[in-house]
């Protein structure tokens, strides 16, 4: 699996970033992380943003322009990013990595013992 199907939010902490947010803003912010979680790059559109969203582009635009919009960077390539999903992301490549070289490790000793992986 190249890529960890989930990520952990800390609820204390999604709590402070967005305390005075609308139940809507959280909405969309919720949405957009976990579709850039699956799909990477956000489209920089307004009115790709609210189809993800399924809310309609005017009432989308006034709440990413007051909220949500300052959540997300753009990439230089058009696209969408948030910050701290993709350190999120990184971090997790970074552990199956280790964790792989590990396992690596751990059946190389295990081949070492006998030439056939037996004890």
């Amino acid at each position: 699996m190249n890529q960890s199907p989930a990520f952990l939010i800390y609820a204390s902490d999604l709590l402070t970033a967005t305390n005075s947010w609308t139940p809507a803003e959280l909405g969309i912010y919720l949405r957009l992380l976990l579709t850039s979680w699956v799909n990477g790059p956000l489209p920089s559109d307004v009115r790709k943003l609210s189809r993800i969203c399924g809310i309609p582009t005017g009432t989308f635009k006034k709440m990413w322009d007051r909220t949500v919009s300052w959540k997300f960077e753009n990439n230089g390539n058009g696209e969408l990013r948030n910050q701290w999903l993709e350190e999120v992301r990184e971090k997790q490549a970074k552990f199956r990595e280790l964790q792989r070289e590990k396992g690596i490790k751990g059946a190389e000793k295990r081949w070492e013992k006998d030439g056939r992986g037996y004890a």
